[in-house]
């Protein structure tokens, strides 16, 4: 089933006594392109989130940002006293000695490593295990709405491609019609020349440029790339890519058509198959 790249959820999540708010976005990218942003502490989740996201979603930019709920109450941050006094006996000795000038200010030891805990780490209180099944569960939401907006832009593309292939029956029709004026239009340029070719040369002549004014194998072309277009929605894996493929096989088809278009009427049928074959180009950028 055809899924969009773009999509968005976001929800609460509990991690150990924390409460968190998660943010999910996704945006149409040639690759899988994940980028997070993760509360201090919570770097041993990277990876195994990384991991699940892999599993649910193929194709796209993948934003996903990890905070604090707004208004919640956070452990007050405790300071490392043990480790404070090491690193101002270590400044004393050193301004005793000579090198440091100055006072020792106690509010730059307090920005040192280690010496403040904000108590926003995870530590082993964290459930990894439960923090990812909900992240899990986040993810399946956020693919099913891929899912429903891709079906949703699936419509516009089935009815461009229905319009493609009215247009192709005109092109039909229209066939004989071309066939014939180019026929009538090379008997005409013969006509004006003071010598002409023997009648079986001049039939030879004219069916080899009647045959070279046809499009007919450009038309079967084009219907096996719509068949191969319209099966896609139908298929387990993404197609994103498949689709850009075989439309752009559709457009090399349609400017054949249009490049041996000999009278105005197969021009213009061009134009509308071209109009129509733009709109589903663009639509399938953002197809996963």
């Amino acid at each position: 089933m055809v899924a969009s790249m773009t999509a968005f959820v976001a929800g609460p999540i509990e991690a150990g006594k924390l409460q968190l708010k998660v943010e999910i976005r996704t945006l149409n990218h040639r690759f899988l392109d994940i980028h997070t942003r993760l509360p201090e502490g919570f770097a041993s989740v990277e990876m195994p989130l990384r991991t699940l996201v892999k599993k649910h979603i193929n194709r796209g930019r993948v934003d996903i940002r990890l905070g604090t709920e707004p208004g919640a109450e956070l452990p007050p941050p405790t300071v490392n006293l043990e480790l404070y006094r090491h690193y101002a006996g270590l400044l004393r000795r050193e301004k005793d000695s000579g090198p440091v000038d100055g006072a020792i200010d106690p509010v730059a030891i307090l920005a040192l490593p280690g010496v403040v805990d904000s108590n926003q780490s995870t530590g082993d209180e964290v459930d990894e295990e439960g923090l990812l099944a909900q992240l899990d569960s986040l993810l399946a939401s956020l693919v099913e709405q891929r899912k429903r907006e891709g079906q949703s832009m699936w419509k516009d593309i089935s009815s461009a491609l229905d319009e493609i292939v009215a247009h192709g029956a005109e092109l039909r029709n229209l066939a004989e019609e071309q066939q014939k004026a180019v026929a009538s239009r090379f008997r005409e340029r013969l006509s004006r020349m003071d010598e002409c070719p023997d009648d079986s040369r001049l039939a030879a002549e004219i069916a080899l440029l009647v045959d070279k004014a046809g499009f007919n194998e450009e038309l079967v072309r084009l219907e096996s790339h719509i068949k191969d277009f319209a099966a896609c929605n139908d298929a387990r894996d993404p197609v994103g890519r498949r689709l850009e493929f075989i439309c752009q096989e559709m457009l090399r088809e349609v400017n054949t058509i249009a490049a041996k278009g000999a009278i105005f009427s197969v021009s213009q049928v061009a134009v509308k198959m071209k109009s129509e074959l733009e709109k589903i180009r663009e639509l399938i950028q953002n197809i996963e």
